[in-house]
Order: structure tokens, then sequence, then C-alpha cells
């Protein structure tokens, strides 16, 4: 029993000895990061608009070998959704719609976010061409929301006569300042090129919002990034 506890404490330190040989510092200095993925609308299931779109990103930072910062600007694509109804409308006349006459409702909705995220940067090196980042942090996160309404009549030969079109566009009602955490995985292409995926956690304050807007508490992102380091 006492040699196999001394073999697998042998075993335990040569696997050591052997990481620590082929891992080296982590690279220290300037980088900036070019990450690219798909975005899918926050909003809580009642009013999320489905699909992906386009999201990419731009991060600066600056590692001191095992720690650094980093900030990053996010954009996505606008997720959209178009409404329409076609009704014959019953209710005794107003000054919009007349009884028993045929009128067609469309609805655009519009919304994205824009992050602006500074993360303090745990970075693990695993091997001279592979490393490891934890990251948290936090920022705030820009929804702008737009929305447009027309109401037309629709006559007998088929055409359309508008009755009204509004717009509504949201000035920062939507904002959030969130929690961030990111795991990173990188792999050195050459001396000054990396490469890896990310996995980022964000976390809205979701709780003390009773407006039925706000977002999901957490939203994961997955991207993958190029790095350069000067």
């Amino acid at each position: 029993m006492r040699v196999i506890r001394v073999f697998s404490l042998l075993t335990i330190v040569s696997a050591a000895a052997a990481v620590s040989a082929v891992a080296a510092p982590h690279p220290q200095g300037l980088f900036v990061d070019m990450r690219m993925g798909h975005d899918r609308d926050d909003t809580r299931p009642a009013i999320e608009i489905s699909g992906a779109t386009p999201r990419v990103g731009v991060s600066v930072g600056y590692d001191w070998g095992r720690s650094g910062l980093e900030f990053d600007v996010t954009v996505a694509g606008w997720h959209t959704a178009v409404y329409e109804s076609t009704y014959v409308y019953r209710s005794p006349s107003n000054g919009l719609q007349q009884e028993g006459h045929v009128y067609e409702e469309i609805k655009t909705v519009r919304r994205r976010s824009v992050d602006e995220i500074l993360l303090y940067r745990l970075n693990v090196p695993v091997h001279r061409r592979v490393g490891l980042t934890w990251l948290i942090g936090g920022g705030k996160v820009h929804r702008p929301d737009r929305s447009n309404a027309t109401l037309n009549e629709v006559l007998p030969d088929g055409t359309r006569r508008n009755i009204y079109s509004s717009e509504r566009t949201s000035s920062g009602d939507w904002d959030y300042y969130v929690g961030v955490t990111r795991f990173d995985a990188d792999v050195r292409l050459a001396e000054r090129l990396w490469i890896g995926p990310r996995l980022s956690l964000t976390m809205y304050p979701s709780g003390f919002d009773k407006s039925g807007h706000a977002p999901r508490a957490f939203v994961a992102r997955p991207e993958l990034a190029v790095r350069w380091r000067f």
C-alpha cells in the first residue's frame, strides 16, 4: 500500500514538472481583439424576437503577466419582427375607422444591444502556445428599441389608404448596468497572432425591473476572437 502511495506521489510530481517544462509565462503588453459571433434577442420569452443576428466586437487590453485589464465594445445586429393583421371593423364608427370596413394593421419592432464593458483578466498559462483566461467585470448595455405602426384601410379594389402611421424610439429607458464574466481559450498561431473561442455570461438586474421590458437575468454568448499582441 505504501509503495502505491509513493508511486502516486511521484506520478503527480512528474506530471507537474512536465507541465512546468512546457508552460511559458503569459505574454505581456498591449493587445487588440476582433470578436465575432451570433446574437439572440436578450428580452424575456414573452416578447422575444426569434432568430440570430451577427455580433461583432473590438477589445483593447494590457496584460502584466498573470493579470491584466480589458475594455470591450460589442455591437449586435438589429433583431426585427413584423406583425400584420387584417380585420373587419365591427364596432361603431369613429374618427379613424368605419363600421364594416376592412383594415390592415402592420407593426414593426426592432431592437439590439450595444455593450461597453471593463474586465479584469486572470491569465492561466497552460502551454507555450495555449493560454486560458478568466475575466470578470461590468459596464453598461445600451438597448435601443424602435417600433413603427401603420393602419391602412383596404378598399374594395384591393388598394390601401393610409389612416395613420406612428413611430416610437426608446431614449435610454431600457439601458442597464450589468455584471459580466467570461472564459477565453487562446492558441498561438504566430509570434503575435492568437485565435480562440470566448464564452461570456451577462448578468442583468432584471429582478428589480417590473416594467415588463427587462431582459433575461442571465444571457450567455459564444464568440470567436482573433488577437494581435504588440
